[in-house]
């Protein structure tokens, strides 16, 4: 009979974290009471409040005496957030060493063409900057590096450095979450890359993508801090 009864609380545990990893309940929402989830789940309140609290010992689930069962963590996006925030802090520490020195050793294959190429890619960057789309804002920096290192013309080199551009959902989420004032600054160290490369000097556009990448550096290791703060608190609560 014990082993019935722990099936049923695994069975259960398990069916309220699908509920939870499926929206039924978002993060800070309250959970039905235990009367209510033995009812709904044909289940004792004992086997209800055992599941619960297997759920609380993984910090997906929080009971506060006196108030009910909140979500604080929902286990499967958690773990995907925490790599492709992984994922993006490896591109841009490897952006941040390669691409400066790659820029500064190829300082002639910059012709009028191609400038203009990034000078229309650049515009659609501060397009979308003006316009408050950061998604965009982020699309449009991804293509502008890929562009630039597809003027390399090298296709081992363009290969190599497409793994280190800044790009996905995670680079726009992490756009998003920053001042107005901060991707300005962000913006016009893009415009002084290319205008160091439009006056052949690379070793003021290297200069310039260091700070660049630097910037974005910063920008990854408060957003990393931010969340640690929030999951912490998410814990504490």
């Amino acid at each position: 009979m014990q082993g019935i009864g722990m099936d049923k609380q695994t069975t259960i545990e398990k069916m309220l974290e699908n509920y939870i990893r499926q929206g039924r309940w978002g993060i800070h929402e309250r959970l039905p009471s235990e009367r209510e989830l033995a009812e709904e789940f044909g289940a004792s309140r004992n086997t209800i409040r055992f599941a619960l609290r297997a759920l609380s010992g993984r910090k997906v689930l929080s009971s506060r005496r006196g108030s009910g069962t909140f979500v604080v963590m929902i286990p499967e996006k958690q773990v995907q957030g925490d790599a492709a925030m992984l994922l993006l802090g490896l591109r841009l520490e490897g952006f941040r060493i390669v691409m400066p020195q790659v820029i500064a050793g190829y300082p002639a294959w910059m012709t009028p063409t191609k400038i203009n190429k990034l000078e229309s890619l650049l515009s659609q960057v501060g397009m979308a900057l003006r316009s408050g789309d950061r998604n965009a804002f982020a699309q449009t920096q991804q293509h502008f590096f890929a562009q630039l290192v597809q003027h390399m013309d090298n296709a081992q080199l363009e290969t190599a450095l497409s793994h280190l551009l800044p790009a996905g959902k995670s680079f726009s989420k992490l756009l998003e979450r920053q001042s107005l004032t901060r991707c300005e600054v962000l913006f016009s160290l893009l415009a002084s890359i290319l205008n160091a490369l439009r006056h052949v000097e690379p070793a003021l556009a290297s200069q310039k993508t260091t700070e660049y990448a630097s910037m974005l550096g910063e920008f990854f290791l408060d957003a990393k801090q931010y969340d640690t703060w929030r999951r912490k608190e998410a814990c504490e609560s």
